[in-house]
């Protein structure tokens, strides 16, 4: 009875992770349809690539001990896929949010390897 009580939880445990995985999920590509003012089209088009950078991304994860280089190259596969279907207003607005990450993290000092 305790090891069916604890399967149990533990599986409800998975359910709810993966509930605030996905409305975690669901909100940010809002944001970003909200942001580039996507069309329908685009909007599913553009939840399909998140949604395979992000299992990229894990996969790589579980896989991988050294994974920051790979990571770029899904980063930057991404980047190529939503400029794909953004129109040239909408490229504007990337160019522009792409420049702010990129001060944002240049301006975060990463500690020395040893």
């Amino acid at each position: 009875m305790k090891l069916f009580l604890s399967i149990l939880f533990l599986s409800f445990s998975v359910l709810l992770s993966a509930q605030t995985v996905n409305k975690a999920f669901d909100s940010q590509i809002e944001k970003m349809v909200k942001l580039y003012d996507m069309d329908n089209s685009q909007a599913q088009q553009y939840r399909q690539i998140a949604l395979e950078k992000m299992q990229a991304r894990e996969i790589l994860k579980a896989q991988e001990k050294n994974y920051e280089e790979k990571m770029l190259e899904i980063d930057n596969n991404y980047d190529n896929a939503l400029l794909s279907i953004l129109d040239d207003r909408q490229k504007k607005i990337f160019q522009i949010q792409k420049a702010m990450i990129n001060d944002v993290r240049s301006s975060i000092k990463k500690p020395d390897k040893e």
